[in-house]
């Protein structure tokens, strides 16, 4: 995905409402913040730097392991910081509501 100068949910990955992961870009900056919620448990991670052009997310599930990658760098490395889903994912959004051009020309 590549960067750009709106802001906006980038990708929310879902099974319920205590069980899901999104991502989303800040307003005028180059910084996501990634909200991981497990089993009701929130970890949320703020101010994380990409660089202009293009970024890679990877959102990896297994029964009772998950993992989260962003240039290929692995986000939260502990069990606490990045916990198993209780419910497996069933859903995977891309965008945000209202922002209808956030995508165009940014997925590879």
């Amino acid at each position: 995905m590549r960067t750009y100068v709106s802001f906006g949910y980038v990708v929310r990955v879902y099974a319920d409402d205590n069980n899901e992961v999104w991502i989303r870009k800040e307003q005028s900056t180059n910084t996501y913040t990634i909200r991981w919620r497990a089993n009701s448990q929130d970890t949320t991670f703020t101010s994380i730097s990409v660089p202009n052009g293009a970024s890679k997310i990877a959102i990896g599930y297994k029964s009772g392991d998950t993992a989260l990658f962003l240039n290929g760098s692995q986000v939260g490395t502990t069990n606490t910081d990045v916990r198993a889903f209780s419910v497996g994912p069933n859903t995977v959004a891309l965008g945000s509501t209202g922002f209808d051009a956030y995508f165009r020309d940014r997925i590879r």
